[in-house]
Formats: structure tokens, C-alpha cells, sequence
């Protein structure tokens, strides 16, 4: 008695293909976008790392009126202080010079992610392109039309706006090749 079992190949419906390769339009991110997006990640916690003292020096002005004179020295002189610094180490950084420059990218899934910097104006030279590899991808969501894609080593998302793409399904996609994640609102 033989026993003949032939397996074929089925393929799962919510399998995305193995490779696509698509690109964006040129596009540049405001610095006030930027400073949006990497607010969000630091501000709350920023926010309760300030108060937390302020509130125990104004607690403390009920038992003696000095803790109140505390309070608003560190609002008015070590605060201001400390956000310059936040500032100057997170704002004026390479980093954030890339982020808010004229780009284009181009996606080759599932190998990398080659973004090529444009010159803002005739007499500027564009910034050298950079190629992203794909296991450094995290995490992609959809915020604000834009699509945020988290690269591991990196503070802040790569920000690439949702209407820049040339076809419209090539976000879900992509999102998709991410983790086999599916693309989440936020």
C-alpha cells in the first residue's frame, strides 16, 4: 500500500508579495512639523519631570512662604535653562537639518529605503543621499497624513507625507512589509 501525498503551495491571502519598489514626489517637512512629532514623544514626560518639583515647592509654601520663592526660581531661571537646552541637542541637530529638508524617497521592499536629498535652491548643494536598510525599520503608523516609519538607532520617525506617494494603496503596503504590520491610525 503506497500513500501518496503531494503537498502544493498554498499561498496565504494576507501574505504581502515579496518585493515592490515605489516613490514618493519631492517633498520637505516643516520645522514645525518636526518639532510637533518629537514633542509628542518628549513633552509628556518632560512636563511631569518639571511639575513633579514646582508642585512639591509650592506644597512645601504652606509650612514655609521660602519653598514658594523656590518654586518660581526654578520656573523662571533653571526651567527656560533646561528647554534651551532640550533645544539646542535636539532641534539644531544633523539629524533634524535632514528631517526638515527638501527629499524624495524611494522605497525597494524589502531591502532598503534609499531617501535622495534635492537643494532647496539653485546655489545650495543637496545633502549626500542616505540608504536605510530594512531590518533597521520598526514600526510604521499613519498620523496626521503622514506616514511615520520608526528606524531602529533614530530619536525621531522618518516623516514622509501620505499624499506624497504616487499611488495611494502603496502606504497600506508598505505598512504592511513593516513588521507585517497593518498600517494604525494615531
Amino acid at each position: 500500500m503506497t500513500n501518496d501525498t503531494s503537498e502544493t503551495a498554498s499561498k496565504d491571502p494576507t501574505e504581502v508579495s515579496a518585493s515592490f519598489f515605489t516613490s514618493t514626489e519631492t517633498f520637505r517637512i516643516s520645522p514645525s512639523v518636526y518639532l510637533k512629532i518629537g514633542a509628542k514623544k518628549t513633552l509628556p514626560l518632560l512636563l511631569c519631570a518639571l511639575a513633579l518639583p514646582v508642585a512639591g515647592c509650592f506644597a512645601g509654601a504652606a509650612f514655609d512662604l521660602r519653598w514658594a520663592f523656590v518654586g518660581l526660581i526654578l520656573t523662571t531661571l533653571v526651567y527656560p535653562t533646561l528647554i534651551a537646552y532640550v533645544y539646542y541637542t535636539r532641534l539644531l541637530t544633523a539629524e533634524a537639518h535632514r528631517a526638515v529638508s527638501p527629499k524624495k524617497i524611494e522605497i525597494h521592499a524589502p531591502e532598503r529605503i534609499d531617501i535622495i536629498y534635492v537643494s532647496a535652491d539653485d546655489e545650495a548643494e543637496p545633502l549626500s543621499a542616505e540608504t536605510i536598510g530594512w531590518p533597521l525599520l520598526q514600526s510604521a503608523v499613519v498620523s496626521d497624513d503622514r506616514l511615520l516609519i520608526g528606524i531602529e538607532g533614530c530619536r525621531n520617525p522618518l516623516v514622509i507625507p501620505v499624499d506624497s506617494f504616487r499611488n495611494a494603496d502603496d502606504v497600506n503596503k508598505l505598512c504592511s512589509m513593516i513588521g507585517n504590520t497593518v498600517c494604525r491610525q494615531s
